[in-house]
């Protein structure tokens, strides 16, 4: 059943239902207690300067602050546009993206978290279009900055990516560490990306505490990934999030999980020598620096037999 604009209350199920204008393009956007954020992130898709029709998915997940209701507000303001997937019980990061990644209508799907924005209003326009023109690339994503909330410190460019990334090589280039691909700037064809979700687990598995390296790992194996420099949206990082902790525990839960999902690829797909070694160095560094900090010197032992 969908959600009028104007209720508030119960579940409201994937659909795909024509509309009078279909979408070209579904933005996700998951959302957990942003209260704080949620305005800004959902502006950010407002301002898109888009000669096409798009929609906004916002899966909220039963927030504790009033989360829920500002995004009802924007969907009542825009319900040509905005359609909120929610439900009576917290259903969990995986669920939440699965409902809504399975009511997206568009062509191609862009992601980005209820604490992100996109800065650039052109950032719909430039990447649709750019996979409009090329049929064999499969994801583009951009450069982007990174603000620290608690310091109110701006990152430029947190990531600068070496100019001679090879579009077709992206699966061993993502393994390796020369190419990193964040949600908030991801743009996907939903012909490539539906078969994955359907024929590969791995992709909501809860085993895994990351949703997104499985997804771009298996795109790269089905078409180009192209890569933009400028920096089109902005990544705030909070004390305390999906990937952002400050419990040592936690840190390092996630740092295991992390060298679980580059394991599996190798071991999936196989590599090239420079992809594997990147992947199991950078892992275990990972998990050696986490390990320490949570004092675990079991696997901190294990770490440095890895590397």
């Amino acid at each position: 059943m969908n959600v009028s604009p104007a209720n508030t209350v119960g579940v409201m199920t994937p659909s795909r239902a024509p509309a009078a204008s279909a979408p070209v393009a579904s933005i996700v956007l998951i959302t957990y207690n942003h209260a704080a954020y949620i305005r800004r992130s959902i502006e950010g898709m407002l301002e898109q300067k888009a000669s096409f029709p798009f929609e906004l998915i916002i899966g909220e997940d039963c927030s504790p602050d009033n989360t829920r209701e500002i995004v009802f507000e924007y969907q009542r303001a825009q319900p040509k546009i905005i359609r909120v997937i929610t439900s009576d019980k917290n259903v969990g990061l995986v669920e939440n993206l699965r409902r809504c990644e399975q009511a997206c209508r568009g062509e191609y799907i862009c992601y980005c978290g209820g604490d992100d924005y996109w800065t650039a209003p052109d950032n719909l326009e430039r990447k649709v279009g750019f996979l409009q023109a090329h049929p064999d690339y499969a994801m583009v994503h951009s450069a982007f900055r990174m603000f620290y909330v608690e310091s109110g410190k701006l990152v430029p460019q947190p990531l600068r990516l070496p100019e001679d990334l090879n579009d077709a090589d992206a699966f061993n280039e993502i393994l390796s560490g020369r190419r990193h691909v964040w949600p908030l700037t991801a743009c996907i064809r939903r012909s490539v990306l539906e078969p994955i979700l359907r024929e590969c687990p791995e992709c909501y598995d809860q085993r895994f505490l990351m949703e997104d390296t499985q997804r771009w790992l298996e795109i790269a194996r089905r078409g180009k990934i192209k890569y933009f420099p400028e920096v089109m949206a902005t990544r705030q990082v909070l004390r305390e999030s999906a990937t952002q902790s400050k419990n040592p525990d936690r840190v390092l839960r996630f740092a295991i999980s992390n060298k679980a999902v580059y394991d599996h690829y190798i071991d999936k797909y196989g590599c090239s020598s420079e992809a594997k070694k990147g992947a199991k160095t950078r892992c275990a560094f990972f998990l050696l620096s986490s390990a320490c900090e949570a004092g675990n010197v079991q696997v901190a032992k294990a770490a440095l037999d890895e590397r």
